[in-house]
């Protein structure tokens, strides 16, 4: 938490010490950086008070596709202005128990580390939801760059990111992690070939479906 908060802190605190060097242009750029330094550590606090303040879920009958559409219809403007071609595979799988709000927390988080992850180049998304056995699937595969070997055992976990740009703090996958685990269903990744990832949140179906 020291680290992800000290990094843009110290990047505010040494554009502030040199503005009265600066020129008038100069001065320009370097506020619109503490302005970006400043979002960045504030994305950081609410990411942290969100994983902080997980609730038991509030859970009653859900269709998966409804939520699924409803998500989708937020981010498809912004994966389109990224050049991210979206596929939908939308299988109407059985009913689950859910805490709605918190299935579309998770749901975000998920297609906008996809958008992300092929943020440079653009690509493709695929969204599918499936039933197997006793669960629902819902899986998201993009064709970015993948996730590196490195950090693929860890990628769930608080603060770690495959992005090198520091930007990203690492906070929504573990947030999808936490949300799966309270519903009593489970999150992974694997890899795509030739490249690309597949994320999977499996939610158990309703009792009386």
């Amino acid at each position: 938490v020291a680290h992800e908060l000290n990094n843009p802190l110290a990047a505010v605190l040494g554009y502030a010490q040199l503005l009265p060097l600066l020129s008038e242009d100069e001065r320009g750029t370097a506020l619109e950086a503490i302005e970006q330094e400043t979002l960045r550590a504030s994305q950081v606090a609410r990411d942290l008070l969100a994983f902080a303040r997980q609730q038991p879920a509030q859970r009653r009958d859900v269709s998966v596709d409804v939520v699924v559409r409803r998500v989708l219809a937020v981010v498809r403007h912004e994966l389109s202005e990224a050049n991210i071609e979206l596929v939908t595979n939308l299988g109407a799988p059985p009913v689950i128990e859910a805490d709605e709000p918190q299935l579309e927390q998770a749901l975000l988080n998920l297609l906008r580390n996809a958008r992300d992850a092929m943020a440079e180049a653009g690509g493709s998304l695929s969204v599918t939801t499936t039933s197997e056995g006793a669960n629902v699937r819902i899986e998201l595969a993009d064709t970015g760059p993948g996730v590196p070997a490195e950090i693929a055992s860890r990628i769930f976990e608080p603060f770690v990111s495959s992005y090198v740009d520091g930007m990203h703090q690492g906070m929504g996958l573990a947030i999808v992690h936490g949300i799966a685990g309270g519903h009593g269903g489970r999150v992974w990744h694997e890899a795509v070939t030739p490249h690309g990832a597949r994320f999977v949140l499996e939610l158990p179906i309703a009792a009386n479906s």
